[in-house]
């Protein structure tokens, strides 16, 4: 006879004594990330070892209580046209919601953190609610004083992008550029009615189908279809002949809760997943940081000529910062005025800049005059912190930065204007330069005349 002997996994958890006690530990589960449902009951299974009976539905109805749940995630950016509108507005405030693809557009005077932050951003949160976390760049108009205070005192999570790094804030910068894309079209010349638009964009970018979710933003955030554009003007108003029904609105509510944003929730994971997959395709992605203590050279970022360089260098990794990007010094121990992003760096060595090159680095002053022949010279280098009886004669290979000789040059040759730039004038004209080029270009009816003439000849002679 075999003997069969069951045991349910229940068995294995406590049970809390008290309502306080479930609710301590839905606190503890949610607070650390404010994840859904199942997060939640996982971290409750297996890092505490409780259940109680109805856990899945107590759980379900804090997520749907918790205020930070409930509300968005907000990024956004400035936007110019560059002219000034009769109304007094310079730029474009854009504002997009993440998890819906919501966009809002405001037309603002200046800059100033009063005008765009506490009239413009506080506004939109009495609209819509507080938003949980909110992403901007680091530019004064958003990194102030003031969005900080209004931040702490609501409980909104600043997330700030890095400069000269468009991908930190890439959804903002999307939405910008497709705004400026729509009422440029429509301006027809007078540029300075730009902020008459606005609401219309709004509407037209609210009504696109987003990618992410394949849902249009109005649908998402009202949870119904917008009227059609026609003449409303000849239809008369008729009132429903039932009452409302508040129990049935109040399950529609919790159909939206437990069924539409679920399944806009996934289909957003989906879409990223496979963005990454596609993206992860077709780059190098560096699945561990740069080491500490690494020497990097870094993307040169102020790049105006084709003959600047295009990295920077070296410096070494000092430490990373929470977002991810890294804390750079250079030979004199001096830390970067910036953080610099992954993309931004190229790794020359895990071993660091050796000691020798440490210990024999200083900073140029100035270079004061420059002795041999191209491409042989040697400068003359006041060093910085130094007198003049310090004054040594370098060779070009012993400057890290060669932004100093250009600037030497530059300086030196600001005065002189050599034969070959000056411009001849005849008969009080300007005359043209010896390498101009003055081959006509043939028309294009031109062109035809003479494609016609060779089929003509082909037409005539076959076998020529």
């Amino acid at each position: 006879m075999d003997l069969f002997i069951y045991a349910s996994h229940l068995d294995i958890y406590e049970q809390p004594k008290d309502k306080s006690e479930k609710q301590t530990l839905l606190e503890k589960a949610h607070l650390l990330g404010h994840f859904g449902v199942t997060a939640m009951e996982q971290v409750i299974h297996e890092e505490y070892q409780m259940h109680w009976k109805g856990l899945r539905k107590d759980i379900e109805d804090y997520v749907k209580n918790c205020s930070k749940c409930r509300v968005f995630n907000l990024v956004m950016d400035l936007g110019t046209f560059d002219v000034t509108t009769p109304r007094g507005n310079n730029f474009m405030l854009v504002v997009m919601d993440l998890f819906s693809r919501f966009i809002i557009l405001r037309a603002i005077p200046d800059k100033l953190a009063t005008t765009t932050v506490a009239k413009e951003l506080v506004s939109l949160w009495s609209l819509f609610g507080y938003s949980k976390v909110i992403t901007h760049v680091n530019e004064k108009e958003f990194s102030n004083k003031l969005l900080e205070a209004i931040a702490v005192h609501a409980g909104v999570e600043q997330a700030v992008s890095l400069p000269f790094n468009p991908l930190g804030n890439s959804n903002a910068e999307a939405a910008v550029k497709s705004a400026k894309g729509i009422i440029i079209k429509m301006l027809e010349g007078r540029a300075e009615n730009w902020d008459l638009y606005l609401d219309g964009t709004t509407y037209c970018l609210n009504l696109h189908k987003s990618r992410l979710h394949g849902m249009m933003p109005f649908v998402v955030v009202f949870a119904r279809m917008p009227n059609e554009l026609k003449d409303y003007s000849q239809i008369k108003a008729v009132l429903p002949e039932q009452k409302l029904d508040v129990k049935a609105l109040k399950n529609k509510i919790k159909l939206i809760d437990k069924i539409l944003v679920p399944a806009i929730r996934e289909q957003i994971v989906k879409t990223k997943e496979a963005d990454n997959a596609y993206f992860r395709k077709r780059h190098k992605i560096l699945e561990k940081p740069f080491p500490i203590g690494s020497s990097v050279m870094i993307k040169n970022v102020e790049k105006n000529k084709k003959t600047d360089p295009n990295y920077e260098g070296p410096y070494s990794v000092y430490g990373y910062t929470k977002n991810g990007s890294y804390i750079l010094q250079d030979k004199t121990d001096a830390f970067l005025s910036r953080d610099v992003p992954t993309s931004h760096i190229k790794l020359i060595s895990e071993d660091g800049i050796k000691p020798e090159e440490k210990n024999n680095t200083y900073e140029v002053l100035s270079i004061l005059n420059h002795r041999g022949e191209e491409p042989n010279h040697e400068y003359l280098v006041r060093w910085k912190g130094f007198d003049s009886s310090y004054d040594t004669w370098e060779p070009t290979s012993m400057f890290d930065s060669k932004e100093v000789i250009e600037t030497y040059w530059s300086r030196r040759n600001a005065g002189q204007c050599s034969s070959s730039n000056k411009i001849k004038r005849k008969h009080g004209k300007r005359a043209a330069p010896k390498s101009i080029n003055k081959r006509k270009v043939a028309s294009r009816q031109e062109k035809s005349i003479r494609r016609k003439a060779r089929l003509a000849v082909l037409q005539e002679n076959p076998t020529a």
